[in-house]
């Protein structure tokens, strides 16, 4: 006597209550891609249900929330956290209060560097790192203007992520000792990613960095 025995048939389905993310399921696991973000946190509910003979056997669901970059909030702001050093063209007259470079040179000299550390805030207040968010993009746009100073670039340099660094400064033959110093003032707008969370004015010396706010 032969007995043939229908597999059981089982299906694993997914569900969203909301358009802010797009869900990619395939079979008991699924990824999303978020298109906007949580009016309020846990909004964005997932739901699975497991059935074996088109009868369900069991489900979940499990809010989530889509958290969008707003601010940057300053960790803490470090004058002359660390040094760099600056290679320059030489000062033709060292000592004599003028900035005139002598062509074809080179000198190097040791500048301060003021270092910032922020961490990244949504709408709600919540640091990117405690939601479990580090892996943020950073990117930054600069504009200075020349001032007292030869050339008309602030150096500024950060490590992505939240938190993160950012690091200010000014290499220019006029800060070369025997040099008269110098003065620079720019302007900076920070991204994380691809959203402006922070606009800063900047005044750079020789010696040191000034940021607003």
């Amino acid at each position: 006597m032969h007995h043939h025995f229908q597999p059981a048939r089982r299906n694993i389905g997914w569900t969203l209550n909301t358009s802010a993310v797009t869900l990619s399921a395939n079979g008991n696991s699924a990824t999303y891609s978020s298109n906007a973000e949580s009016s309020t946190q846990g909004d964005t509910v997932v739901k699975v249900t497991y059935t074996v003979n088109s009868q369900s056997a069991s489900g979940s669901s499990q809010g989530i929330t889509v958290h969008k970059p707003t601010s940057l909030k300053t960790v803490s702001t470090v004058p002359n956290d660390h040094t760099t050093t600056c290679t320059v063209p030489c000062l033709l007259n060292p000592g004599k209060g003028t900035c005139t470079i002598k062509a074809g040179t080179s000198c190097n000299y040791t500048e301060p560097i003021t270092r910032r550390r922020y961490s990244v805030v949504d709408k709600w207040g919540n640091l990117f790192q405690n939601v479990q968010l580090s892996g943020v993009t950073i990117t930054e746009s600069v504009t200075a203007s020349q001032g007292s100073c030869g050339g008309n670039k602030v150096e500024t340099g950060r490590t992505g992520g939240s938190p993160f660094y950012d690091d200010f400064g000014k290499c220019d033959s006029c800060c070369e000792a025997g040099g008269p110093g110098c003065t620079s003032t720019a302007t900076q707008t920070l991204y994380a990613n691809g959203f402006s969370v922070r606009n800063e004015n900047i005044t750079v010396t020789c010696t040191s960095a000034t940021l607003n706010p």
